[in-house]
């Protein structure tokens, strides 16, 4: 099993175009952690010119940050056009 978690684990990599990561920091299902660690190993890679960690709504859970974080993430897409 922690081989399987290991070959799925997908913050060691480096992305080569523009990412951002929309998370809140009060999300009580999934640890706003997650998204430190993978925006701190991206940056350690070489990727720091391309990927933002954006906090929509601070304070905002999983179910209070969803709506302004598909807001803010659609927003961007937007400008990618």
């Amino acid at each position: 099993m922690k081989f399987r978690i290991q070959e799925n684990d997908l913050h060691n990599w480096t992305p080569a175009v523009a990412m951002r990561l929309f998370h809140c920091t009060g999300d009580d299902i999934v640890a706003f952690k997650n998204s430190q660690n993978a925006f701190s190993n991206f940056s350690s890679n070489g990727a720091k010119r391309f990927v933002q960690l954006v906090v929509p709504l601070a304070a905002g859970n999983h179910a209070t940050c969803a709506g302004p974080a598909v807001l803010a993430a659609k927003s961007w897409f937007d400008t990618l056009r």
